[in-house]
This record gives structure tokens, C-alpha cells and sequence, in this order.
């Protein structure tokens, strides 16, 4: 008799505690596990500053050292060498899709989830010069603070995709792509 008391408080334990069976494991292992987002903290401060930065009669704002990531700086810089006198691939402002600019005033800066890459793209809409433009940024962290990593204009969908490709059209001796 003791030894059914035994058996029967042993399987009234068991029945308290889930099955460690293979399914279970495997079912509990493949639940995906949420990885740490990099905040977007500052993303939406620093494109309002940028944008605040075209005001002014010397305002030169995109070329700052504190605009572009790494990436994009030498696809710039490398297009303004290969240029050789002639107008580079990037002949206009991309930030504010202009050559010049007028009263320019930010309507609202909008910010897309981190990306799996740690990107975050700022849909940015804004007046200048009466008319009302969007542009959408593809931001990174870099160093001490966001940068510019990429710009998608309307008919561009991707600067730097199109800043290395003229680039390197013209490295292989071909004549340079133009921009519209």
C-alpha cells in the first residue's frame, strides 16, 4: 500500500509540471526571440536641425561634416574628384531636392521603425520656396550621432545607388551619368 501512495503522490507531482518532451523543446526554442532595437532617440532633433540649417544668406548646410555617414561622404567626394572640372553627378541640393532654396519650414518629420540593418528613414515634409516637396532620408548612427546615409527623391530612389554607379561608369572610361 505504501508503495501505491508513493507512485500515486509521484504522478500528482509530474502532473504540475509541463512535459520536457523533444516537441516541446523544439517549440520553445524556435519562438522568435526580440533582439534589442537601437533607439530612434535624436533621429527626428537632428533631421529638424539639418533642415533648419538652410537659413541665412551663407548657409551651406549639407556639406558640414555632420550630415553625411561615411558611406555616403566618399561616394560624394568621389564623384566631386571624378567630375574633373565638369559638373559632378550631384550638381543640386538632395536634402531639400533644390538648387536653391527660400523660406524653407519643415511640416513634420516622420520615422519609420529600426530597420534590421539599425537604419531608421525620416519621411520629411517641408516647404521651400512656396512649394510644398517630400524627401525621404535613410538615417544611421555613426560616431556621436545620426548621419545622412541616403536620400530618395521623387525619380531618384537612391542617391548613393546612383552616386556609385555614375561613379563608376566613369572610372571604367565611360562618359558620366546625368542628372535630370
Amino acid at each position: 500500500m505504501r508503495r501505491l501512495l508513493i507512485a500515486f503522490a509521484l504522478m500528482l507531482t509530474a502532473c504540475d509540471r509541463p512535459p520536457e518532451t523533444e516537441q516541446a523543446t523544439a517549440i520553445l526554442t524556435a519562438l522568435p526571440v526580440a533582439s534589442p532595437q537601437p533607439p530612434v532617440e535624436g533621429a527626428e532633433v537632428y533631421v529638424r536641425a539639418l533642415y533648419a540649417s538652410y537659413s541665412g544668406d551663407d548657409a551651406d548646410p549639407w556639406s558640414g561634416n555632420r550630415v553625411w555617414s561615411r558611406r555616403m561622404d566618399a561616394l560624394v567626394r568621389r564623384d566631386a574628384e571624378l567630375a574633373d572640372g565638369d559638373l559632378p553627378y550631384l550638381d543640386a541640393d538632395p536634402i531639400c531636392d533644390c538648387q536653391d532654396w527660400e523660406n524653407l519650414s519643415v511640416h513634420s518629420v516622420a520615422l519609420s521603425p529600426v530597420r534590421p540593418d539599425g537604419s531608421v528613414e525620416a519621411t520629411v515634409r517641408f516647404v521651400n520656396a512656396g512649394e510644398d516637396q517630400t524627401v525621404l532620408l535613410k538615417l544611421v548612427r555613426e560616431g556621436d550621432g545620426w548621419r545622412v546615409d541616403d536620400v530618395m527623391n521623387p525619380g531618384y530612389p537612391s542617391l548613393a545607388e546612383n552616386l556609385a554607379a555614375s561613379n563608376a561608369r566613369i572610372e571604367a572610361g565611360k562618359p558620366p551619368t546625368r542628372r535630370d
